[in-house]
């Protein structure tokens, strides 16, 4: 059985949610599970989930602020742009914040990133 819960960390100002998924046990290791162009989703908390039951902390990460998602292709593409622009400045702080907060869940294990389309960048 695995504990799921919501959590959260700031970047300046801004708040992040991600859905964190931990092990009974203590972690193998700790996976950040980064969303495609559109918002954290179903598939990333599932993937998140099924990590978790292999004995990883996971966590489906948020690199838009707490509760933004994209609707529609045009709308997924302004949330993106900015990011991509600024891969070395605010893509990469939120993300680090990301990381640093599933770590800190996951009782100071050591991390690795992984995505789907843009959270592959």
């Amino acid at each position: 059985m695995t504990e799921t819960r919501t959590t959260e960390w700031r970047v300046g100002g801004d708040a992040f949610e991600g859905l964190l998924a931990l092990p009974e046990a203590a972690p193998k290791g700790a996976v950040l599970v980064c969303h495609a162009w559109a918002g954290r989703s179903e598939h990333e908390e599932a993937v998140a989930r099924r990590l978790a039951g292999l004995g990883y902390a996971a966590m489906a990460g948020d690199v838009y602020g707490r509760g933004v998602r994209g609707g529609s292709k045009e709308e997924n593409q302004a949330l993106m742009e900015p990011l991509v622009s600024d891969r070395r400045g605010a893509l990469r702080d939120r993300l680090r914040a990301s990381l640093d907060a599933l770590t800190a869940e996951a009782r100071g294990t050591k991390g690795v990133a992984a995505g789907y389309c843009f959270g592959g960048l």
